[in-house]
């Protein structure tokens, strides 16, 4: 363990912890915000993310849940298949690049 003696390292190291702490949480929350049409809670739905990709299908809790499809910004499917708890399975999979 480094033993750091200077109260302005400290500060420094601080604000650096705190910059990537913030960093994270705005990634995360622009992952998952977007534009929604029809039924994003629990029923059909499609909605577009911020990095242009679409998934259009089934929704349980605000989440990918059922069948649907992931759209590139291009529009090549990046997956289609089933999805659980907002996360793709392997089953009925197709991947394109």
């Amino acid at each position: 363990m480094i033993k750091i003696e200077s109260t302005s390292m400290k500060v420094k190291l601080a604000l650096i912890s705190l910059l990537l702490v913030t960093l994270s949480s705005l990634a995360y929350f622009l992952l998952f915000i977007g534009k929604c049409d029809g039924d994003c809670k629990n029923g059909f739905g499609s909605k577009t993310y911020w990095d242009g990709t679409k998934y259009v299908g089934q929704w349980k809790e605000g989440e990918p849940e059922g069948y649907g499809v992931l759209i590139a910004k291009d529009r090549k499917i990046i997956f289609s298949g089933k999805w659980q708890d907002g996360k793709q399975t392997v089953a009925n999979e197709i991947r394109k690049k």
